[in-house]
């Protein structure tokens, strides 16, 4: 092998890092069951609707399967009544990866997830969203056999005259579907997972999730009262116990997504940056809390058992 000695270098160009659209489409491949892309969108309504003080209504519509037959143009669609979004909004939570001011406060990863679960449902996705007050709709189409035609990423935004300014919210409606999709409808595992899931935000009573026009109900756990325990070696065991833990408060950096464990002091001055990025403007400070609780069953079940964190 030939030897050289560099001595300099200059710069002669550079290398686009950007991925082909192709990599969208194979995120479809990632293994979501459908109840799980539906729970990756329905997080993203939630989201939107959590900063509103009167909640709100989440939809999920699905074809039957004589629908996914006998329609070419049968779609899903996840629509909420939130308070929308602005075109610079949109076009940040469609970015994979892209973090908003407060992601440890959000469920859905608008963006990574949003992109695998409907690459999984399907090869055309439309996101339409308005604000109240706007006279239009903003709606971007993300079509993955387009996009690995023209090679880029870059979609156009399209402006939708709505009838009515008092309307607000986000729709995503899924087109071209895959096989999987045939079925969902009967498929009960999608209502029971996603009633099992969404029962604490359910119980709260201010936000709705409605399935082809049947409300979602929350699924209480069956286990003794607070007041039952039982005695072991002199020790009283509840069957219930509550946990609400305060870890203090650390650093986090949004941009990375990283908790900041050890922040260097120079000359008595704390230095909040990212060891990460580099970067302090993303840095907060965030108390760390673990609440919920633990409890006996009571009743034997083949598959609902364990302990759901």
């Amino acid at each position: 092998m030939l030897k050289d000695e560099i001595k300099c270098e200059n710069q002669i160009g550079s290398v686009d890092l950007v991925p082909s659209p192709r990599v969208l489409r194979m995120l479809g491949n990632i293994e979501f069951e459908n109840w799980q892309c539906l729970a990756e969108l329905i997080d993203n309504s939630i989201d939107s609707l959590m900063g509103s003080s009167e909640g709100g209504t989440i939809g999920i519509v699905t074809p039957s399967t004589n629908e996914f037959d006998s329609d070419p143009d049968v779609f899903v669609k996840v629509w909420d009544d939130g308070p929308g979004m602005s075109k610079e909004q949109l076009q940040n939570c469609l970015k994979a990866g892209y973090s908003s001011n407060d992601p440890l406060s959000r469920l859905g990863l608008f963006g990574m997830g949003f992109n695998i679960a409907t690459a999984r449902l399907g090869k055309t996705t439309q996101v339409m969203t308005t604000r109240k007050g706007d006279n239009y709709w903003t709606s971007v189409v993300i079509d993955f056999k387009e996009m690995e035609k023209s090679g880029n990423y870059v979609r156009p935004l399209y402006s939708i005259e709505k009838s009515n300014s008092d309307i607000h919210g986000t729709q995503v409606i899924i087109k071209n579907l895959g096989d999987r999709v045939r079925t969902i409808r009967k498929q009960s595992l999608n209502k029971k997972n996603l009633s099992r899931i969404y029962s604490p935000v359910l119980q709260k009573g201010k936000i709705k999730i409605i399935i082809n026009d049947d409300k979602l109900e929350s699924r209480g756990h069956c286990i003794w009262g607070k007041d039952r325990s039982v005695e072991r070696g002199g020790e009283k065991i509840p069957a219930y116990i509550e946990i609400n833990k305060n870890f203090g408060k650390e650093y986090y950096c949004i941009n990375c997504w990283q908790w900041i464990d050890e922040v260097p002091v120079y000359e008595g001055i704390k230095a909040i940056k990212c060891p990460e990025c580099g970067d302090d403007s993303g840095v907060i400070e965030k108390e760390r809390n673990l609440s919920g609780w633990l409890g006996v069953q009571r009743h034997y079940d083949p598959e609902n058992y364990g302990i759901d964190l």
